[in-house]
């Protein structure tokens, strides 16, 4: 049951609830052993149009697929990738190194999974936008900051023109 109540019901990933949840014991936990953590939130480009274009059935599949090939691409247990909301995707990742490139891999592999979007305005495919932030958090630090820097981020990926990613290292 607890297992149910922790996992988005459509894409058979974690959900917002559990999220909260693990973020902040993994927060807490880069707090004390020093380590850096990563949060990468994850929009799907212009999918109110993707919507609207394919329907409620695509857009369900669409979301699948997505959320299977996050999955796919996380590197250890301790990661983590939840549906944030809507189409909107975030993962949490402890003491990663080359998290541009990561996340990078992580908006080519959706690119490559080629799932057409004739209404998109920046590729003829599904796309995402990347919103990167880490660093090693310090005593003072709401583990919110950091969603917060995330979410910046990816405000700048979709104002400079989407499907890209946006970092912010060391500003937590």
């Amino acid at each position: 049951m607890t297992e149910l109540s922790n996992t988005d019901a459509l894409t058979n990933i974690a959900n917002r609830r559990y999220f909260d949840k693990f973020a902040d014991e993994k927060f807490a936990w880069a707090r004390r052993k020093h380590e850096s953590i990563t949060i990468m939130m994850i929009d799907v480009d212009y999918f109110k149009q993707y919507n609207d274009t394919y329907g409620h059935d695509a857009r369900d599949k669409c979301l699948q697929k997505l959320s299977l090939e996050m999955k796919i691409l996380l590197r250890r247990p301790t990661d983590l990738v939840a549906r944030y909301g809507g189409e909107e995707f975030i993962m949490v990742l402890l003491d990663t190194n080359n998290i541009e490139e990561f996340a990078e891999n992580i908006r080519k592999s959706i690119e490559e999974l080629q799932i057409s979007h004739e209404s998109s305005l920046c590729s003829n495919v599904v796309t995402v936008s990347i919103g990167v932030a880490s660093g090693i958090p310090t005593e003072d630090m709401h583990p919110y900051s950091l969603v917060k820097y995330a979410d910046e981020a990816l405000y700048t990926a979709k104002n400079d023109g989407r499907n890209r990613v946006s970092v912010k290292v060391g500003s937590v």
